[in-house]
C-alpha cells in the first residue's frame, strides 16, 4: 500500500468516526485488529474491531 493510500484510509477513518459511522469500521478496520492500550474505561473489554466499535 502507498503511502498516499495509507494517508486517504486514515482520513477516512477520523471522518467516518467523526460523523458517527460506526458501521463504517467493517471496511476500515481489519477483523483481526489487536489494540495494546488498556481500556479506557471498566467494562470495555471486547477485543478485536468490536471493543473499537465500543470505544466510540
Amino acid at each position: 500500500m502507498s503511502l498516499e493510500t495509507n494517508k486517504e484510509l486514515i482520513r477516512r477513518f477520523y471522518t467516518e468516526i467523526d460523523a458517527g459511522n460506526i458501521d463504517a469500521l467493517d471496511e476500515l478496520v481489519d477483523e483481526n485488529y489487536l489494540d495494546h492500550s488498556p481500556a479506557p474505561f471498566p467494562g470495555l473489554d471486547a477485543a478485536g474491531r468490536e471493543g473499537l466499535k465500543q470505544e466510540r
